[in-house]
């Protein structure tokens, strides 16, 4: 998938805040890649609303989303030899699918013959 410069730059933008870094150094690398101080700072607007969304999806999706990202941690740990890493991200992947709530629907079963007979002598009493 090949993405643009506008996306590339974004995404930098984003990242950039996720790590700490201040405005005012995000918007001198933004100048430095040739972007004006104000695009910079709609683009920081902008990765400031995206994680505003991101924070107000349902705990269902976070939760889906650190499964998969222990699972892709225990693949990189396992492919590396990395046992011990491998392990713990086995447990901490326990420790999110315990915290899944999962409903289970009765399976509603048709009673064999004798157990129709049964229950039709007990209901003509």
């Amino acid at each position: 998938m090949e993405t643009s410069h506008k996306e590339t730059v974004s995404k930098t933008v984003s990242t950039f805040l996720i790590e700490g870094h201040s405005i005012s150094d995000i918007i001198e690398y933004l100048e430095t890649e040739g972007i004006l101080v104000k695009r910079a700072i709609e683009l920081i607007d902008k990765a400031f609303a995206d994680l505003e969304k991101a924070v107000n999806r349902s705990t269902g999706i976070w939760l889906a989303w650190c499964i998969e990202a222990q699972k892709h941690l225990y693949n990189k740990l396992e492919s590396t030899g990395d046992y011990t890493g491998a392990i713990r991200a086995v447990t901490e992947i326990s420790k999110l699918t315990a915290k899944i709530k999962v409903q289970v629907e009765p399976k509603e079963e048709k009673p064999t013959a004798k157990e129709a007979k049964l229950l039709s002598l007990i209901s003509k009493k």
